[in-house]
């Protein structure tokens, strides 16, 4: 990854996808967003558990944005719902284009906020607490990975 901007713009959200993913599957898709990632300085992580993607991405503004874009317009996915968007001083995941843990290696605790942040979504109400819920998966992700 290239020097470290000193502005770094931060976005997660969680989405619904229209088909099940094989484990090739995934991994291809994990191939492309490491290669786009690298080439735009991005780094980030992600998770697909029944279903639903949480994906982490920081890095430059407008890499990240227009990442973000696209990935709004993909039709793999749907009901992509923006769960925490900042400006941070700081990288998470300063050695990764793309970190991805299978689910069967995703911590219960982590599980378990996914589910909450799920369960948020399809209430149907505001996310309020989703930019909370956002940055405790993240946490707990680093500190028991050690990204």
């Amino acid at each position: 990854m290239a020097p470290e901007s000193s502005v770094i713009e931060t976005i997660a959200y969680f989405s619904a996808s229209t088909t099940s993913w094989s484990e090739d599957e995934l991994t291809h898709l994990l191939q492309v967003c490491r290669a786009n990632n690298l080439s735009a300085d991005v780094s980030g992580f992600l998770i697909y558990v029944d279903g639903s993607f949480l994906q982490w991405l920081e890095g430059p503004p407008i890499a990240v944005n227009r990442i973000f874009e696209k990935i709004s317009l993909d039709r793999r996915h749907t009901r992509v719902s923006p769960i925490f968007k900042g400006r941070l001083g700081v990288r998470h995941f300063t050695k990764w284009s793309m970190a991805f843990i299978p689910k069967e290696d995703i911590s219960a605790e982590v599980s378990s906020e996914i589910a909450d942040i799920r369960a948020l979504r399809h209430g149907g109400g505001f996310l309020t607490d989703a930019p909370r819920l956002a940055r405790r998966v993240t946490d707990n992700f680093l500190r028991i990975n050690r990204f």
